[in-house]
């Protein structure tokens, strides 16, 4: 996606550069087909093809819906795991973690979860959280220390998950938010870093993904270890002003 705003804005007027096509090995097409489900058709076409040494052939992405994903218990994940408190992660997390009303006024300040789903291929690099409004909206925490162009599309893989749970019961049956009656809506997805160290491509990745999948920017101030304060606040794919 990256690429394609590039050649859009290279191109100008002068050539329409309609979307993307993607090649990806056979057995490893889950994972875009899930992501290409909330990306906006309108924003750019996405084809999908999956391949082999001797043949190719198109993927429909709304056919790949299983997801492989588990739910912990509310009591595994109301509690953060053992980790080093010098690292910044960490301590944005615990930060978050205490007040989480500071970076969203709408925000209950309990209970906050982490790592509700359990995704499979180990470490992730971002920290996600889950919480919830004073009127039962979901909503999906995603705290980095660092610039991550990564984050967009890893958040989204997390917020995907969430929704699925959310929407087949499994909160409610293991004991998520028990004093809260849960919004169906989609969960709201807000990312938490300080304010320079978004990567310069997130907003452009956030171009293309569905309206459907609210996003929220939270920046922080530079020296947000002494001095925790809210720098910015955007709403979707919004430029600073």
């Amino acid at each position: 996606m990256i690429w394609l705003d590039y050649l859009r804005r290279r191109e100008g007027r002068q050539l329409l550069v309609e979307g993307l096509c993607l090649f990806l090995p056979a057995g490893k097409v889950l994972t875009t087909c899930l992501r290409a489900r909330w990306l906006n058709p309108h924003a750019a076409r996405l084809l999908v093809f999956a391949y082999q040494s001797d043949w190719e052939e198109p993927v429909d992405p709304a056919t790949h819906g299983n997801l492989d994903t588990r739910i912990e218990t509310a009591a595994q994940s109301a509690h953060p795991p053992h980790s080093d408190p010098d690292q910044p992660e960490a301590m944005l997390e615990a930060i978050v973690r205490a007040n989480p009303s500071l970076f969203d006024a709408s925000l209950l300040p309990e209970p906050v979860y982490g790592r509700v789903p359990a995704l499979a291929g180990g470490e992730r690099g971002v920290i996600d959280l889950l919480a919830v409004t004073g009127r039962g909206r979901l909503a999906v925490l995603e705290l980095k220390a660092s610039a991550d162009i990564h984050l967009p599309l890893q958040a989204l893989d997390y917020w995907l998950r969430v929704r699925w749970h959310h929407e087949c019961g499994d909160l409610r049956r293991h004991g998520y938010f028990p004093e809260v009656a849960l919004d169906p809506a989609p969960p709201r997805l807000l990312f938490i870093a300080p304010a320079l160290q978004f990567h310069p491509t997130t907003e452009t990745l956030l171009r293309y993904f569905s309206p459907r999948v609210e996003v929220t920017r939270i920046g922080l101030a530079v020296e947000w270890q002494q001095d925790l304060r809210v720098m910015l606040r955007l709403e979707g794919a919004r430029a600073p002003d």
